[in-house]
């Protein structure tokens, strides 16, 4: 790649730019500066200044540099000069304080110019009725509740499995790795029963809480907790070992493993 000389407009340093860049550039009043901050300086975007009490030299933007008439290059100079060396005389004091009422006053507050938003009216794709919303507003329904029913809101965790729910034989499924388990056992001649009812309490963090094990097999006395193989919760091991202290049997299936093989293989050896 070649390079061609160029002078930064600020600071006259002599620099390289590509010399295809300076070929492809339509505007040949174009400027190329050394450094972002020589760009900045000359374009003014900032400000040099001395410092009030030390006398040193700082940069700063231009917004914050119209806000104040008194420039200091760090807050150690600011306090010692707007702070602790203010001879705070009565006759200041109370000129501050009529200060402040003034600007807190109620007439000011009131005489603010307030613009009234513009309302325009949209229809509602869930209940087909009328609201007003404003100009620039974002609302697509007119509640929460139509918003709920759409079927679009969130609020869901990630890898959650209620868009996956279904009934299968009278049962509802939380998940698809349910629904192939269930119909795994059904290809096994294995009896199984889909959890609702039957809970187990376990401590966490010092809270109780209730486990529901998802399926319990009547043969085998054996249950059963089926797990996506991205998600799981963090108090996973305390729910497990609720039913290990009651003498329980439990197996942990993750949901790449349901095969008629392995299934078969687990509740096998749960029984001996």
């Amino acid at each position: 790649m070649k390079y061609s000389n160029v002078i930064c407009p600020h600071c006259q340093v002599e620099f390289q730019v590509p010399t295809k860049s300076l070929r492809e550039t339509r505007n040949k009043d174009k400027k190329y500066f050394c450094s972002s901050l020589c760009r900045r300086l000359f374009l003014g975007f900032l400000i040099p200044f001395n410092c009030v009490r030390c006398g040193k030299q700082g940069l700063k933007e231009k917004r914050e540099f119209i806000k104040t008439k008194q420039h200091f290059c760090g807050r150690l100079c600011s306090a010692k000069t707007t702070g602790s060396n203010i001879n705070w005389t009565p006759e200041r004091r109370l000129e501050w304080s009529n200060r402040a009422k003034e600007l807190n006053s109620a007439e000011n507050f009131l005489n603010i110019e307030r613009v009234p938003a513009r309302k325009i009216i949209k229809i509602c794709p869930e209940c087909k009725e009328s609201f007003n919303d404003t100009l620039n507003g974002t609302k697509i329904y007119c509640s929460a509740r139509c918003f709920r029913s759409s079927g679009k809101c969130g609020g869901l965790r990630e890898n959650s499995t209620r868009v996956h729910r279904s009934i299968y034989k009278g049962f509802q499924m939380d998940s698809g790795a349910e629904q192939f388990f269930a119909k795994t056992l059904d290809a096994l001649n294995i009896k199984w029963d889909k959890n609702k009812s039957i809970f187990f309490p376990y401590l966490y963090m010092g809270k109780n809480k209730k486990y529901y094990p998802d399926f319990f097999l009547p043969e085998y006395d054996l249950w059963v907790e089926i797990k996506g193989k991205r998600y799981v919760e963090k108090w996973l091991p305390e729910k497990l070992n609720a039913l290990k202290e009651n003498g329980k049997k439990i197996i942990l299936l993750f949901s790449h493993e349901i095969t008629k093989d392995n299934v078969w293989r687990l509740v096998s050896e749960s029984n001996r």
